[in-house]
Formats: structure tokens, C-alpha cells, sequence
């Protein structure tokens, strides 16, 4: 073997490696396309996975949001409708206040009534006691009314056989 096959077996593997090389390097930019392609798809999978998850939490928020909303509304009947209560019930304490000032003339009146009635009672039992001392004289006067009756009557008898 000379210099010459030496050469050529060199440029043979020179050739081979450019080969190989050239393979390797379609290889590996078909690899590298393919690592890409399969990078896009997985994050293809994974975008729509996230896009899903995204409109679940997106769609559960506007539920909420709703949710809050009819809270809000019936949050608002329900202050109306205690704004209602708390004028009627001003109107009731009102109505309270001018009723405990009547009751309280009203125990006024019955206070001057008790007053004025027992005033009478004594009347009542003076004019009893009055009463009671006429009826007195009364019998007292009938006694005499019937003593004198008897003395007159024993007197004309005593008159009546003298003559």
C-alpha cells in the first residue's frame, strides 16, 4: 500500500464521515423537527387543558358574579322593606306616645273623680248620720204624738162620764 491508496482509503473515510455527518445531520434536523412538532402538539394539548381549566374558573366566577348579583337584589328588597318597617314602627311608637299621654290625662281625671266621689261618700255619711237623728226625733215625736193621743183620749173618757 502506497501513499496513494492511502489517500483514497482517507478520502473514502473522509466521505463516509461527511456522509455519516450529513446523515447524522439530516437525523438530527429531522429529530429536532419532530422534538418541535411533538413540543407544539404537547403544548397545543396542554394550551387547551389550561384554556378549558381557564373557562371552568371563568364560567364558576360569572356563576358567582350572578349569584352575588341576585344576593344584591335581594339584599336591596330586603333594606326597603326593613326601611318600611322602621317608619312603621316610628309611626307605632308615635301612636304609643300620644296613647300613654291620654292614659295619663285619663289617671288624672279619675284621680280628681276618686276625689270628688269621696268627697260625696262623706256627704253620704253625714246625710246618713242627719238621717239617722231625724228618724231619731221622728220616733221621739210619734211617742209623744201617741201619749198626748192616749192623754186626750183617757181625758175626754174622764170628761165624758162626768157629764
Amino acid at each position: 500500500m502506497d501513499e496513494k491508496d492511502f489517500q483514497r482509503i482517507e478520502d473514502m473515510m473522509q466521505r463516509q464521515i461527511q456522509c455519516q455527518a450529513q446523515i447524522f445531520s439530516n437525523d438530527m434536523h429531522r429529530f429536532k423537527v419532530e422534538i418541535k412538532e411533538d413540543f407544539r402538539h404537547q403544548m397545543g394539548i396542554q394550551c387547551e387543558y389550561f384554556q378549558h381549566k381557564l373557562d371552568l374558573v371563568v364560567e364558576g366566577h360569572q356563576l358567582l358574579y350572578d349569584k352575588i348579583d341576585g344576593l344584591d337584589l335581594r339584599m336591596d328588597k330586603l333594606d326597603g322593606r326593613m326601611d318600611k318597617l322602621d317608619l312603621r314602627m316610628d309611626k307605632l311608637d308615635d301612636r304609643m306616645d300620644k296613647l300613654d299621654l291620654r292614659m295619663d290625662k285619663l289617671d288624672g281625671r279619675m284621680d280628681k273623680l276618686d276625689g270628688r266621689m269621696d268627697k260625696l261618700d262623706g256627704r253620704m255619711d253625714r246625710l246618713d248620720g242627719r238621717m239617722d237623728r231625724q228618724e231619731t226625733r221622728m220616733i221621739s215625736v210619734e211617742d209623744k204624738i201617741d201619749t198626748i193621743g192616749a192623754n186626750l183620749k183617757a181625758h175626754r173618757n174622764d170628761t165624758e162620764m162626768h157629764h
